[in-house]
This record gives C-alpha cells, sequence and structure tokens, in this order.
C-alpha cells in the first residue's frame, strides 16, 4: 500500500523534530509541521526540571510568524518515589508566508531549544483571486512628491465583502523614521458599491511631516481575518492575512528660490491677525492693554511656526511677553496650526503712534511659489498727562506727539489743555484737603452715632481687599484693588472708573504716583496706602452719595 505524499512529508517533519529535541535542554515540537497558509500551527517548548515559568524572548519568530498567544503551565509527576517537574510553553502561531519557514533556537533560563522547520503550501490560484476580492487594501499617498516639513495626507481603505470577519484591531498610527504622523479624525466606516458587489469601508487618515529630504518610505501594515469560502459543494471558513504595500515618498528640499534669511514654513494657507484688547486703538496713558498676534497655517503644525518679532516704536509703550500658546487641530483633510503670542502694553508717553506693518514669510505647497502673510499698521492714540517726560517723546517714533512745554507743563495729548500746576503744588493740595477730609469725616461720625452694616457683599469683599492691599503696600496690588473697590461703588466698567479717579485732584496725584513706581524709568516708591483710603472716602461725596455710616479705619488703633 502506498502512502500519500503529504502523510509521508508530515512523518519526516515529526520525525526530525523529534530527534533534533531529544538531545536538547529545551524540548521543542512543532503541531502540525505541514500547514496550509493562513492556517496556524502551535510550538510547544518544555524545560524539564523547571518549578515555575521565565520570561520567554519571541521576537526571533516575527520576521515568519505572527504570534497570535502564549500559554503557560507548571506540571509535576511522581512515579515509584521518583519526582519530575517540568514547564511547558504552548505558542500559537500564524505563518506570514508560504515555503519552508525556519522556527530559529529560543532560549529559556539559560537553556536553548533546536531549530525547527515548518512547510506551508501555498492557498491555490483561483482561491487566492477569489479572496483577494473579498478584502483588500488601498492606499493613496498625497501629494507625492512632497517638500520637507510640508503635510502629506495618507489615507488608506480596507475594502471587504460580505463574509468576511476581521479579526484583529486596525492598524494604528504608523510608525514612519525621520517622520512626525498625526491622525486625522476617526476611523470611518462606510459602504461602497463597486461592480464586484457592495463592500463595507473602513478609512483611516494621517498626516505625515517628513522631516528630511530623500526617500521616504511607508512600512506596510497588516490585518488578520477569515473568509467563508465554498468549494465542491462544502463551505469552509479560511484565515488570510491583508497588508498594505510599502510605499515610497519622494520629499523636496527647501527650493532655491525661497529667501534664505527667512525661516522656513511651508503651508496650503496662512493667516496672520492683530488683535488690541480694547479694540478701539485709544487707550489711557498708564492703563494696561492687550495685544494678541496669532497665527494660524493650514498643513502644518503649530510648532512649525516661527516667532514673528513685534517692535514698537519709540519709547511710547513698555511691553511685557505672556507665554506663548502653540496649538493644532484637524479641520477636513488639513491638520491646521496655531501660533499665539500676547503682550501686556502699558502706554508711558501721550501722542499718536502710526505701527508698522507685521509680515511673515512663508511657501505656498499648492502654487509652488513665496508668500507673505501680513496684517495692516494700525494707528494708535494715547491720551492722558505724561508720567514722566520721556527723553524721546519728539523723536521716538511718535507720529503726532504734542510739541514740548516749559518744565512745569509736560506735554499732553493732542486735544487736552496743559496742567499749569507743579507736581509738587498738587501733591501738597491733595494732602492738605485729605487732611481736611478725614477731620470732616470723624466729626460727621461722632454726630451720626453707631454705623449701620453694609448690606452689599460685593463692597464688602472689595473694600477688604483695597485695605489688604493698602496694608501691604505693593503698587500694582493697591492700584488694582483700588480701582477695583471704586468701580464696584460706582458700577462702572475700569476705564470708566479711571476716567472719574482723575477728575478729581487728590485721585489723579495719587493714580499718576501708583502709575510712576509701576512703570516710571527710575524705581518710585509708591504712595502711602493711607492716602489712597483717604483719597477713596473724599472721593465718594461728589460722584457717590454717601451711605450713612463712615468707612472704617486702614489701621486699628
Amino acid at each position: 500500500m502506498k502512502l500519500p505524499e503529504a502523510l509521508i512529508a508530515a512523518v519526516a517533519l515529526t520525525l526530525a523534530t523529534i530527534a533534533q529535541g531529544a538531545d536538547a535542554a529545551v524540548q521543542a515540537r512543532v503541531d502540525p509541521p505541514v500547514v496550509e497558509e493562513m492556517e496556524t500551527v502551535r510550538l510547544t517548548l518544555r524545560v524539564d526540571g523547571g518549578n515555575q515559568a521565565e520570561g520567554l524572548d519571541l521576537s526571533a519568530l516575527e520576521g515568519d510568524f505572527e504570534v497570535l498567544g502564549t500559554n503557560t503551565s507548571s506540571q509535576f509527576q511522581s512515579i515509584n518515589g521518583q519526582v519530575r517537574s517540568w514547564v511547558e510553553y504552548q505558542v500559537n502561531l500564524r505563518p506570514k508566508r508560504a515555503g519552508t519557514l525556519e522556527i530559529p533556537p529560543l532560549s529559556i533560563a539559560g537553556q536553548t531549544s533546536a531549530p525547527l522547520s515548518v512547510r506551508v503550501r501555498p492557498l491555490a490560484p483561483e482561491v487566492r483571486q477569489t479572496i483577494d476580492r473579498m478584502v483588500f487594501f488601498e492606499v493613496e499617498v498625497s501629494p507625492n512628491p512632497v517638500y520637507v516639513q510640508a503635510q502629506a495626507l495618507m489615507t488608506r481603505r480596507l475594502y471587504y465583502a460580505s463574509g468576511v470577519q476581521i479579526y484583529s484591531d486596525l492598524p494604528g498610527v504608523p510608525d514612519i523614521p525621520n517622520a512626525v504622523v498625526i491622525p486625522v479624525g476617526e476611523t470611518r466606516s462606510t459602504t461602497e458599491v463597486r461592480p464586484e458587489g457592495r463592500y463595507g469601508v473602513l478609512e483611516q487618515r494621517y498626516a505625515i511631516f517628513p522631516e528630511q529630504s530623500g526617500s521616504l518610505v511607508i512600512p506596510e501594515i497588516s490585518v488578520t481575518s477569515s473568509v467563508r469560502l465554498t468549494s465542491s459543494g462544502r463551505t469552509r471558513r479560511s484565515g488570510i492575512r491583508v497588508s498594505t504595500p510599502e510605499i515610497r515618498l519622494d520629499v523636496l528640499p527647501v527650493p532655491a528660490s525661497y529667501p534664505a534669511d527667512r525661516p522656513w514654513l511651508p503651508a496650503r494657507q496662512v493667516s496672520l491677525t492683530d488683535t488690541w484688547e480694547p479694540a478701539g486703538l485709544s487707550f489711557d496713558l498708564g492703563e494696561p492693554v492687550r495685544r494678541t498676534l496669532t497665527v494660524n497655517v493650514a498643513g502644518n503644525t503649530g510648532s512649525s511656526i516661527p516667532p514673528v518679532a513685534l517692535e514698537l516704536p519709540g519709547d511710547a509703550f513698555k511691553q511685557y511677553p505672556e507665554p506663548v500658546g502653540i496649538s493644532e487641530e484637524t479641520v477636513a483633510s488639513d491638520v491646521v496650526g496655531t501660533r499665539e503670542q500676547a503682550y501686556s502694553i502699558v502706554p508711558v508717553a501721550p501722542g499718536v503712534l502710526q505701527l508698522p506693518e507685521i509680515g511673515l514669510t512663508w511657501w505656498d505647497t499648492a502654487n509652488g511659489r513665496v508668500r507673505i502673510a501680513s496684517a495692516p499698521g494700525e494707528r494708535v492714540r494715547i491720551v492722558g498727562d505724561p508720567i514722566a517726560a520721556p527723553e524721546s517723546a519728539a523723536t521716538g517714533g511718535i507720529a503726532e506727539a504734542v510739541p514740548a512745554q516749559p518744565a512745569a507743563q509736560p506735554p499732553t495729548a493732542a486735544g487736552e489743555p496743559a496742567n499749569p500746576y507743579p507736581p509738587w503744588l498738587i501733591g501738597l493740595t491733595a494732602f492738605a484737603f485729605c487732611g481736611w477730609a478725614a477731620t470732616w469725616l470723624r466729626m460727621r461720625r461722632r454726630s451720626s452715632g453707631a454705623a449701620a452694616p453694609h448690606t452689599d457683599p460685593r463692597r464688602d469683599a472689595s473694600w477688604k481687599a483695597l485695605l489688604a492691599a493698602c496694608r501691604g503696600g505693593d503698587a500694582k496690588v493697591m492700584r488694582d484693588a483700588w480701582i477695583g473697590h471704586l468701580g464696584v461703588l460706582w458700577n462702572a466698567a475700569p476705564d470708566r472708573t479711571v476716567a472719574t479717579i482723575r477728575r478729581h485732584p487728590e485721585g489723579r496725584a495719587l493714580l499718576d504716583a501708583l502709575n510712576r513706581s509701576l512703570y516710571a524709568a527710575g524705581a518710585a516708591d509708591p504712595p502711602d496706602g493711607a492716602k489712597i483710603i483717604e483719597a477713596t472716602r473724599s472721593m465718594l461725596e461728589p460722584v457717590h452719595k454717601r451711605p450713612p455710616h463712615p468707612l472704617p479705619e486702614l489701621y486699628a488703633h
């Protein structure tokens, strides 16, 4: 009787396996030794004398096999008083290709197994064609070629027909050396009708940003699944592995026409906005304002956007940068990067300034040309009495500064009358007025009897904050708390509150003193907190009807 050829081969491989593993420290066998493409095999490794499982490195198998899972067990045996123990590893493997595949020696706890072989028979051509029509990948990369650090969009779609089951998870973000890869949106599930029939479609999109010019390799990825096949009137399931092809992306260097002295910024579109708060572009002297420069790029990341210099002309401003905000999001098929540069700015000299235009050079990847994104220069007006006469007020960039006045009359913004009184006289007058006001308040308090408690919690809170700030002596804290408390009392916004304070001689003098200590060139001591409290009391009567009780003392006696 003649044995089938397949049976003879299987017996031969089994005997070879046993012979190879008989003398090895780690006994190894594979079952079955002959399989069809995409069928699984089980590799069994046994270590005698072990009583616990050791770590098993299977990385040497990943070239030819997909490791599906590993089970480990420890066993003991006692026969006629003789005890034996061993640890057994069972590894499920799926071959990645047809042919004769080698299982290399594997080490466990310092011991090594013998090499083994598995023969994988390819699928019949007609079966392979049927499977290829039932489940397949399509991958697109655009544009190709792409400029270095610019965006290329990779779209991969997995098509599967009725009767296909996907076993493994969909591949994640591809690992591409020398490139940044960002997912664009979530995985989409749709359907598509083709001449071959109706397919379910799983679509994934990724933005790829090459970091160096040359050739960039996008490696293949794969999923495992099964298909339902009918042959000779019988239906069976066959496991398969579906892979994408390896793709090469040509990466172009920075073009020679791009300015060498400008940072490289490739994108599909770039916009630049320059915003001010408040937005009227007319600011009070000494009042902080906020300027924000926002750059948005379509087709690149936020980290690719270079810093943009914001130079203010002359000595009319003091500028304090805030932390830079960098982010990106996906919009349609693009990554949109954002860089936000914010500055706290304090006007310190009156006049009218013409700010320069802001520009950012970039490369238009869609049209292959150099472009400049720009924000127009704005005309800014600063009003109010100067805190200290800047040396460059007339020549440092103020377009329409008011001509210089005598020393006792500092220059003011156009349209406002000059102050004819020297600062020392204003201070002396304010001090005398505060003393008179304090005496009048004490006399009124004695005649009015006990004070009624506040009923507005906001007023109480702002007043306590002002008291604490004045005791602390910090100029900025006192200034903010003072404006905040009076704003609550007068129910006014900060800018209106400051304008009202300046209409009172003692309020204007103290506000200028606070501004000098914060923003003037030389270090100046802030005014005494007690003076701010006295000024607050004296300023309430003309603007707001005073409550029947006096405000409490700043310092307890």
